[in-house]
């Protein structure tokens, strides 16, 4: 019986180790353009398909508005509500000339992400480097090429004759638009604590305050999204939420981070899965 597997969850909550946990288990990680490679918080790697995430981007800005991300979310009402219409925005188009690069941002990163390195991608993204109009160069920039994309995903998961896996926090937020057929549904959750502190590190340490940017209106830029104040506790229990409705008649399966080293927990992850993942993988 060939399986394919959908992960759930919110940023920085594990998806990554439990989606390298199931490719051990004898599962082929999607992947068209090449997954993303690993940094410091995933040293392992990140388990994404890069086109993917960029069209999942540009999806969510499509339902959504430009002013939504994977790390500003929308609404549960809001979820039931646009996700459901026709993706007719002919004129969409998403282009990253307006890049807000803080002052002397190179020179203080400490004190704009709280690390030093540039994990907003902020450089990448400027005028000639690695990431510079990178939504044009994976062909996702538009609203012809993302309709193009996304049936090429819905076809190579519905067509894949082995057992696959596709991972995405994003996804959450768009999962209905991707007409996949026969999949089970992994959600893995984390505490409200400890998810905040892996975000606010990875994303930026203003995230989810009142702490702008000078002389804007964002808290965060990462990979230029500039992000508005959103109180944690209303992200937190919405992308919770949506990600429940996805579930609602679907075959899925429910962990918490924290359990993973639980042997009861992953025993009844191998039985889900139809097959036995390398516990050795974990660094928890």
């Amino acid at each position: 019986m060939v399986n394919k597997i959908i992960v759930l969850s919110l940023p920085r909550c594990g998806s990554s180790v439990i989606t390298n946990l199931i490719s051990s288990a004898g599962y082929h990680v999607y992947s068209d353009a090449g997954l993303l490679g690993p940094s410091s918080f995933n040293q392992d790697g990140y388990f994404e398909d890069t086109k993917f995430t960029l069209l999942n981007d540009q999806l969510i800005k499509m339902v959504y508005g430009n002013d939504y991300s994977f790390i500003y979310t929308p609404s549960l009402e809001d979820f039931k509500s646009k996700v459901t219409l026709p993706l007719n925005q002919t004129t969409f188009e998403y282009d990253l000339d307006d890049i807000y690069l803080p002052p002397n941002f190179e020179n203080k990163l400490e004190d704009y992400i709280g690390c030093n390195w540039d994990v907003w991608g902020l450089t990448r993204m400027s005028f000639g480097n690695k990431w510079y109009k990178a939504y044009e160069n994976y062909k996702v920039k538009n609203y012809e090429q993302i309709l193009i994309a996304l049936k090429e995903i819905e076809d190579y998961v519905n067509n894949y004759n082995s057992n696959l896996v596709v991972k995405d926090p994003r996804i959450a937020l768009i999962l209905p638009l991707f007409k996949f057929n026969n999949c089970k549904y992994v959600f893995i959750k984390r505490s409200k604590e400890k998810t905040l502190q892996s975000m606010k590190k990875h994303y930026g340490k203003n995230l989810f305050t009142q702490n702008y940017l000078p002389d804007t209106q964002y808290c965060s830029n990462h990979f230029n999204y500039k992000v508005k104040y959103q109180d944690f506790n209303y992200y937190y229990k919405n992308y919770n939420s949506i990600i429940e409705e996805n579930l609602k008649n679907k075959e899925s399966f429910i962990l918490n981070y924290e359990d993973l080293s639980d042997k009861n927990v992953i025993n009844n992850l191998n039985t889900f899965i139809g097959g036995e993942v390398n516990i050795n993988l974990l660094k928890l």
